[in-house]
């Protein structure tokens, strides 16, 4: 009967053991997966910031691209009006002339 006894105290000493395992199982996943979506977290916050600086860039090379084009365009129109004013001078001296040779 003793044996017996002890046989069954064995028994139930290794079932606990199998169900602490059990239950300890579910509680490590849980805890891996919770670590794993706080990271996967840190992770999406870090790609929206670095992403936010990427667009902050982007257009901050548009407004200076815009701003050096509009330069660029004031150049051409100065320097346009000022070859037509050239070309209207030297058209109006050459008309000049013309009409004083006829006039002798």
């Amino acid at each position: 009967m003793q044996s017996k006894i002890e046989s069954l105290q064995q028994t139930n000493a290794a079932l606990k053991n199998e169900l602490e395992t059990i239950y300890a199982k579910p509680r490590k996943d849980k805890e891996e997966l919770m670590k794993k979506v706080s990271e996967l977290e840190l992770e999406i916050a870090n790609r929206k910031k670095s992403g936010m600086v990427d667009i902050n860039e982007r257009e901050r090379a548009k407004i200076y691209a815009i701003k050096k084009l509009s330069e660029e365009m004031d150049y051409k129109v100065k320097e346009t009006q000022a070859n037509l004013m050239a070309l209207n001078d030297e058209q109006l001296q050459t008309t000049t002339r013309l009409t004083i040779l006829q006039n002798h």
